[in-house]
């Protein structure tokens, strides 16, 4: 299933335990993406344990790299990046 809008994002990665959520900034839209389980949004820095709980997103967002930065390009969406 190609990714072309936020929907398409919630619907992959549902099944993974995370969602993602829009935050108008003054600077635009900026995508953050969240834990189910613990509600933490993706931090920036890791310790081995928190990177156990976020891998599968983050091998989620390698593997659709090229969609994600495409959707960035058309919508302006921070953070929808690596």
């Amino acid at each position: 299933m190609p990714i072309t809008t936020i929907n398409d994002i919630r619907k992959q990665i549902k099944p993974l335990g995370f969602n993602i959520r829009i935050k108008s900034f003054s600077y635009g839209p900026h995508a953050q993406w969240i834990n189910m389980a613990t509600g933490l949004v993706l931090p920036t820095v890791f310790s081995r344990e928190s990177l156990i709980d976020w891998q599968p997103l983050l091998d989620w967002r390698l593997q659709h790299d090229a969609e994600l930065q495409a959707l960035a390009d058309q919508s302006l969406i921070y953070g929808l990046r690596r």
